[in-house]
């Protein structure tokens, strides 16, 4: 059914209005930034195609523009408009963070927990940092369930060589439950950190968030604990 079948009270655009954002889905939200669909599709269609083929929010946010342009339907503009609107929500976001610093495992976990703890994949996330520990910006990595997910440290240390960022702690979380690192996290945790010593930039902290917790490697004594 197209968006002009339906009755007026529940197009997007009039939920929105009458009854807040809280009463649109995904798609209905993603189709008042696009704004038009084509054709064949109308622009609740195009936005939850557009949602499938990037694996939901997170894939979008993380999408480059030209890569939001491989779905049918999205042009330039469309996608600037999406990258624009993810774009204030990440200022956003970080200006919430802006006053408790990385080098604070405690404060870190409490910073992540609400938007980690109850994933069902898992989330890999670098965070740019000055030399105080707080937020530059941040960089969703890598997304699923993927065993090597933190085998990512070529990609990690050129984004972070590219945005000239000192300092950086990676975040991720475990659906399992268990807060606890792998023998992958491990060994992963440490090639990054000796490729990040080569360089001279400074891996503060890796929190892996669970629903019964979390764990900090600098907390327990598995990176650096000088504070700069």
């Amino acid at each position: 059914m197209r968006i002009r079948d339906l009755p007026e009270e529940d197009r997007p655009r009039e939920k929105a209005l009458r009854y807040g954002f809280e009463s649109c889905n995904d798609a209905e939200i993603l189709s008042l930034i696009i704004g038009s669909g084509t054709k064949d599709r109308d622009v609740v269609q195009l936005s939850r195609e557009l949602i499938a083929n990037n694996h939901g929010l997170d894939g979008i946010a993380a999408a480059s523009v030209m890569e939001l342009c491989e779905t049918k339907g999205v042009s330039l503009a469309k996608a600037l408009s999406l990258r624009a609107a993810f774009a204030l929500a990440e200022r956003s976001h970080l200006q919430d963070k802006s006053s408790f610093s990385l080098f604070s495992p405690l404060s870190f976990y409490g910073a992540y927990r609400e938007a980690f703890e109850s994933l069902s994949n898992e989330r890999l996330l670098l965070i740019h940092a000055n030399k105080k520990g707080k937020i530059r910006r941040e960089e969703i990595i890598a997304l699923g369930n993927d065993k090597a997910l933190l085998s990512s440290s070529k990609m990690i240390i050129s984004s972070l060589l590219k945005e000239k960022t000192p300092c950086f702690a990676l975040v991720h979380n475990h659906p399992s439950g268990l807060s606890l690192p792998s023998k992958e996290d491990l060994r992963s945790t440490a090639e990054i950190k000796a490729v990040a010593d080569q360089f001279s930039l400074l891996f503060i902290d890796h929190i892996i968030i669970s629903s019964e917790g979390y764990y900090s490697f600098r907390e327990n004594g598995l990176l650096s604990n000088k504070a700069q």
